[in-house]
């Protein structure tokens, strides 16, 4: 028997309801939206865009699981976040008209709703809650984004490994001092993130077990201490 890997995709994936960036539209505005995108699902590791790609639509993720990401000449990958359902991308260029500045690979079959930039344009300047919302996400970005480079600039290999499992904790509801990563990223995928190689996060989370900060076990990760974790980060930081 053949394993399934993602989710299935069913014909009410078409919504664009768990959208965050419409989340203050009412149910009219968003079914009116649904009808000028244009619905297309993807496979696991389907390409959906590539870099430098001409096209200044933006993509809305419905279902599943996309990661935008860029391959060097020899290989090598460098993944820059992942997008799941709710989430969108391509944004960039459907604000300045510039090609693709990553490829966008599907991590599970999904569901992508398109929109041109011109009417995603028009619904900005005709709806001021969808420009406000807009503002706020690449606002985050650029904060997210001048963080790690201040990370790659002044912390070790070690340290940015920590400091990239305290993001992972932070992005998962919790009320106790431990936090569920499930699915755990591979060793391979946080060391693209974090610009070094996969035996040097495995190493440094060997450790981690050793010293009773984590626990494994099969695809999760136990983080049996976040304030201990934001401890080692914050110490890194020089705060």
């Amino acid at each position: 028997m053949l394993e399934m890997r993602g989710p299935i995709i069913h014909s009410h994936a078409k919504t664009l309801s768990n959208v965050g960036l419409f989340a203050n539209l009412s149910a009219d505005e968003i079914r009116s939206i649904e009808t000028r995108c244009i619905w297309k699902s993807f496979e696991e590791n389907q390409q959906i865009i590539h870099y430098k790609e001409s096209s200044s639509d933006i993509y809305f993720v419905t279902v599943g699981t996309v990661r935008a990401d860029l391959y060097s000449r020899s290989g090598r990958m460098v993944a820059f976040r992942d997008i799941s359902a709710g989430e969108f991308f391509g944004e960039l260029s459907a604000i300045d008209q510039q090609s693709k500045s990553t490829t966008v690979e599907a991590l599970t079959s999904c569901m992508i709703a398109k929109l041109s930039s011109q009417i995603f344009w028009e619904l900005m300047k005709s709806n001021p809650k969808i420009m406000e919302e807009m503002l706020r996400y690449v606002t985050s970005q650029v904060r997210s984004l001048t963080e790690r480079i201040y990370e790659y600039s002044v912390l070790n290999v070690n340290n940015r490994i920590h400091s990239e499992l305290l993001r992972l904790c932070r992005q998962i509801s919790f009320t106790d001092n431990e936090v569920v990563i499930d699915p755990s990223p591979t060793h391979f995928e946080m060391a693209s993130k974090i610009s070094t190689h996969r035996e040097a996060v495995t190493r440094e989370l060997n450790r981690l077990v050793q010293i009773g900060l984590i626990e494994r076990q099969g695809t999760c990760t136990y983080v049996k201490d976040v304030s201990r974790l934001e401890k080692l980060v914050r110490e890194s930081n020089g705060d």
